[in-house]
């Protein structure tokens, strides 16, 4: 716990707080994207471009 309190109390680091895997793993199965995350969509696909498929299950 005391790592977390120290974590978010840092200035220096910003955090991406939303569901990475949902919106990487539907650009790379093809299925719907989520039109709440279009500002981010190239950013999903760069996840999704490094993702290790055996993972997936493709």
């Amino acid at each position: 716990m005391k790592f977390y309190i120290w974590l978010f109390s840092r200035k220096d680091i910003s955090m991406i707080t939303r569901n990475h895997d949902e919106a990487a793993l539907a650009l790379v199965k093809g299925e719907e994207y989520p039109n709440s995350h279009a500002r981010v969509r190239e950013h999903d696909q760069w996840i999704g471009k490094r993702l290790d498929k055996s993972f997936i299950g493709l």
